[in-house]
């Protein structure tokens, strides 16, 4: 790093015999031995005043050529009264120089000047800011101002303490808070004005000055939380210990020489301790787990401490409860200015340990990153405090401007993406600073940005454009998509949301209560949800029209173990559950009842036990299975494996190999299927997916990608090979697929057109699918049309060009559809929705539905049946008789009326799914009901479900299920079946199940999709095995609706 001076234009006052110094500062910074920029600054050095003062800042770049300049205009003040003196009056000695203006000068490089922003400050007594106007871009209004007032307590010299503050848009206030102090300028009060529902906080002291009381705005019940403080008894500093009004209490003892804890103890009771090095540095810390199982240390640090090296380490070891003996270890490199060098950690690689190292970083002379190698491995047995200086094969190198900008970055596989800097006019004719970048592909995105950084234009590479608007304390007030379409957003003076008018939703407005918590939420069809609270906590949510739907939670008090604080029972429209703590506030036990339609209550529990590293060690099914979960020497999952008596154990993952990167290269399960992972050693995307099994490969797929990343083909030479290409448009929207199966003639073509703002106006597919009762169709040429006013983004029409196919859709006030007519089979779909944008109910001419939805919005029951053809006053009426259930009793267990199927997963990713034998633990032992009992709340399900039908679609449903717990539940307390068939998922490169295998590993289904996930391959190579409804990404498809449920929303393939 080299920078070098030179100075000009020294001046020494003979009269007060001061040296001024010099008017002018150059500073030269170098980089590869070359001057890359200048900094000119410049100085008053004319009059005592204001000697050593700034006034002007110029960034110039080697050429010359100026990119950003600063100006500094200070005023000469009187202290006690704020005026502006005269300058010429040097004798005074009551004044001080103080800024009045900034003013930033944008040049980038150009001759004339571009873009100017300013800030302006006013001064009052004794040095206070009482104004301050930030201009902005001088041309745009976006100015805002803020006027502050003071305390005054000149007996005590209290001058400095601000009163009020204000925050103003023109005459429009946007902020406002003012406070009272005590007689020794401590805050009492603090209010924070928001239209007439203002929040006002109180603060009492100790006598060494310490807060010792804080007492919160009252909630919408009139509760205020009461938060007392205590100190330590040494030097009153410190706090050890912390109460409130819900009567829970934590503490912590420090280490006086570093005011630092060595142990604190939260709400439960738990204990977090710490050491500390002769140096004040953490040395370990030890983890509820660990005080409990006695060792030494949940996280060990260790540190270089030998002079005159120019490059540091430190050690982080972490203690591995799966490798008691041999930590993970991590040790980062640092150079004298703190920056890394290199990290090293422990990981494994082919069953053997080894030690990953992040590539090399190599700086410029400015600080930058030039050059970011890719990672390399060492031998364990190598010390692993020794830096590795080696370089890997593949590098990515960023190049910068003469502001720290990035310019071009090369990727290791020579591609390379820029970025270009300078100023443009966005749609609103307003100067702007304007970034084009450049992709690997040559696809240019313009960015425009204000002075703050924040976007107000984004021009994709297709020419199409996005706005935002912003208020004048940065708050988004208006987004406007590529089609005029705005969605506008309102805040409260506190800078919380309170409406937002979106083109299809409507407005939607949110309350909230003096502390702050969200009271009721407003939809645009005036439906409401409301939200009550004990204290801070959240205690029940009131749906007003789907009461059916409420929810009513508890916490627990203190004294009560883990449970302190923290969620231990909720009702809601599934039933009500029980939750157990570990000590580190993870989940370990649930005990949920279901309320079912039909059938009496039951339970099911669930049991998990995690590590401090919150990896899941083990979970315990509802029918007594004991999953147990391994990881290997650096930390990552290795194996997986289920123990249930009667069954035995049963193998689901044998083993999981990483490479350097922590990549998976094969999975092996428990049926000897094995999925290899191969990597372009250059960007690491995966080049090959092969799955075997003991016949051979399964999938053996092969993906080409363009040079930005995008998947451009998917080739399986593997049992029944196909081949898919895939083009996009210019913003990588699909543009058009084709694929071709197992050499034969069954084949499809896709082509895709899309509206400015992505909505599809033509899908044009040819060609045929495949399953095991032949091939059937696949043409249509779908033309949509959407809404022009009141819901612009909701879907009107779509007719198939080449049969005259026909639907209709209408939606309701919030975007909900609630209306699907198609033409083609003369049938009509009507759906209903919840106050937020559940899906409730479903019924066409064939089917009928009804969806039931725990409180976090996951379904957890599923009833569904054909229809009853009613003749009504000469009107033929459909009316769902609902005979069949499914109940989605966690993401681990399904229940239906033929069973119950258990579901097994790694990382979030399935396994694979195996049919219970049976066991079922504990389910007559229901949890403590809430609000109401459980055949009450039986009976308000019912009532919810008739009351949706009949509202919705005024027509009366037929709930006919069998009793849940009579035909399934009580039947499966006892084993029902010796063996547990079990089918494997093996996924592409999107989570989508491609094949099934049973447990010997033979094929059962095969699975191909297109690009939107529409089957076009079904293959079932043993009909009467298992059929997933877990297809693409993973996610279920309803076979009632032909939805696929993605959890927030349900997804129509064919129509997207």
């Amino acid at each position: 790093i080299k920078t070098t001076y030179s100075y000009k234009n020294r001046k020494y006052d003979r009269f007060e015999r001061e040296d001024y110094g010099f008017d002018t500062v150059i500073t030269m910074e170098w980089n590869v031995g070359a001057i890359e920029r200048k900094i000119i600054s410049s100085y008053h050095n004319s009059n005592y005043m204001f000697k050593g003062i700034k006034k002007i800042d110029c960034i110039i770049d080697a050429q010359g050529n100026k990119k950003l300049e600063t100006f500094y205009n200070f005023g000469l003040h009187e202290i006690s009264t704020g005026n502006i003196m005269n300058m010429g009056d040097l004798c005074k000695g009551s004044v001080y120089p103080n800024l009045l203006t900034e003013e930033q000068k944008h040049y980038e490089g150009q001759s004339i000047l571009a873009i100017t922003t300013l800030k302006e400050f006013k001064y009052g007594k004794y040095g206070n800011v009482k104004y301050y106007k930030d201009y902005g871009i001088t041309v745009a209004n976006d100015s805002v101002s803020s006027y502050i007032d003071y305390h005054e307590n000149l007996n005590k010299y209290i001058v400095g303490i601000s009163d009020t503050i204000t925050v103003k848009v023109g005459n429009t206030v946007l902020r406002k808070r003012f406070a009272n102090i005590g007689q020794n300028g401590e805050m009492v009060d603090l209010t924070i004005i928001n239209n007439g529902n203002n929040s006002k906080y109180f603060y009492n002291y100790d006598t060494y000055g310490n807060i010792s009381r804080t007492i919160l705005p009252p909630n919408s019940n009139g509760q205020s939380l009461q938060i007392d403080y205590k100190y330590d008894p040494v030097v009153h500093t410190y706090p050890t210990q912390v109460n409130n009004s819900l009567g829970y209490t934590s503490s912590a003892i420090y280490d006086y020489r570093w005011g630092k804890p060595i142990e604190t103890t939260d709400i439960a009771g738990n204990k977090i301790k710490y050491t500390y090095d002769k140096q004040g540095r953490i040395s370990t810390i030890r983890g509820p787990k660990e005080i409990a199982s006695g060792q030494l240390y949940t996280i060990k640090y260790e540190y270089y401490n030998l002079p005159g090296s120019y490059i540091y380490w430190s050690r982080t070891s972490h203690y591995d409860p799966e490798h008691p003996t041999n930590d993970i270890k991590t040790v980062t490199f640092s150079d004298r200015l703190g920056r890394i060098l290199q990290i090293k950690k422990d990981i494994e690689i082919g069953g053997v340990e080894k030690r990953a190292i992040s590539g090399r970083v190599i700086y410029d002379d400015f600080g930058r990153v030039i050059n970011q190698y890719q990672p390399k491995e060492e031998d364990v047995l190598i010390d692993d405090t020794i830096f590795n200086a080696s370089f890997s094969t593949y590098y990515t190198t960023t190049t910068y401007d003469v502001l720290d900008r990035p310019l071009q970055v090369t990727y290791p596989d020579m591609t390379t993406s820029q970025n270009a800097y300078g100023f443009g006019q966005d749609v609103n004719s307003i100067k702007r600073f304007k970034t084009i970048t450049t992709d690997q592909n040559g696809k240019q995105t313009t960015i425009y940005s204000d002075h703050r950084q924040l976007k107000t234009q984004i021009t994709a590479a297709n020419n199409t454009s996005t706005q935002f608007e912003y208020d004048a304390l940065g708050q988004l007030s208006n987004s406007i998509d590529p089609e005029g379409q705005p969605t506008s957003y309102e805040y409260d003076m506190m800078g919380r949301r309170t409406g937002r008018n979106h083109p299809s939703a409507g407005q939607t407005n949110w309350s909230y209560d003096q502390a702050g918590n969200l009271t009721k939420q407003t939809m645009s069809s005036g439906e409401e949800i409301s939200y009550n609270y004990n204290f801070n906590q959240l205690i029940n949510v009131s749906y007003l029209d789907k009461y059916w739907n409420d929810v009513w939670y508890k916490y627990g008090g203190t004294g009560s173990g883990n449970q302190t604080g923290r969620l231990i029972k909720q009702q809601d429209a599934t039933g009500v559950q029980e939750f157990e703590y570990g000590n580190m506030g993870e989940l370990i036990r649930n005990r949920h009842t279901y309320v079912v339609p039909n059938s009496e209550a039951f339970t099911f529990t669930t049991e998990w036990e995690y590590d401090s590293w919150n990896r899941v060690k083990q979970i315990i099914y509802p029918d007594n299975e004991t999953v147990t979960y391994s990881y290997n020497l650096g930390g990552l999952l290795k194996h997986v494996e289920g123990y249930k008596p009667n069954i035995g154990t049963t193998v689901y993952i044998e083993d999981i190999t990483y490479d350097k990167y922590e990549q998976r290269t094969a999975v092996i399960n428990g049926n000897q299927t094995r999925t290899y992972y191969t990597y372009d050693p250059k960007m690491l995307r995966m080049t090959n997916l092969e799955t075997i099994n003991p016949n051979g490969d399964l999938l053996k797929l092969e993906y080409a990608y363009d040079l930005a990343g995008n998947i451009t083909q998917i080739k399986n030479t593997g049992l029944n090979p196909y081949v898919q290409d895939y083009t996009y448009d210019d913003i990588y929207q699909l543009k058009s697929a084709h694929g071709d199966w197992n050499n034969t003639s069954i084949d499809y073509n896709l082509y895709m057109s899309y509206s400015p703002s992505g909505k599809i106006l033509k899908k044009d597919l040819g060609g045929q699918r495949i399953d095991n009762q032949g091939t059937d169709s696949l043409d249509y040429e779908n033309i949509y049309d959407y809404g022009v006013n009141g819901n612009p983004y909701a879907l009107k029409h779509i007719i198939d060009n080449n049969t005259g196919n026909e639907h209709f859709f209408n939606w309701d006030e919030k975007g909900n559809m609630i209306n699907h007519i198609d033409k083609s089979i003369d049938n009509e779909r009507h759906l209903c929705w919840t106050e937020d944008n559940r899906l409730q109910a479903v019924k066409d001419n064939q089917m009928g539905a009804y969806y039931n939805y725990d409180a976090t919005g996951e379904r957890n029951l599923k009833l569904t049946g054909g229809i009853l053809e009613i003749i009504q006053n000469g009107q033929t009426m459909y009316s769902p008789v609902l005979t069949e259930q499914t109940l989605y009793a966690s993401a681990l267990v399904t229940v239906n009326d033929k069973g119950y199927t258990k579901h097994y997963f790694e990382e979030g990713k399935r396994i694979c799914s195996k049919i219970g034998s049976g066991e079922l633990q504990n389910v007559n032992q229901k949890v403590d009901h809430m609000e109401m009992d459980y055949e009450e709340q039986r009976s308000i399900q019912t009532e919810g479900i008739t009351i949706t039908y009949e509202g919705c679609m005024e027509i009366t449903p037929y709930i006919n299920n069998a009793n849940l717990y009579e035909t399934i539940i009580n039947k499966y307390e006892t084993q029902v079946n010796s063996g547990e068939p079990i089918f494997y998922y093996h996924s592409d490169h999107l989570g989508s199940a491609s094949f099934l295998t049973d447990s010997s590993g033979a094929e059962t289904q095969q699975l191909v999709y297109l690009p939107f996930g529409e089957d076009w391959v079904d293959m079932k190579y043993n009909v009467s095995q298992f059929e997933t409804p877990y297809k693409f990404n993973g996610k279920e498809k309803d076979q009632e609706t032909g939805y696929n449920y993605f959890g927030a929303r349900y997804y129509t393939d064919w129509a997207s």
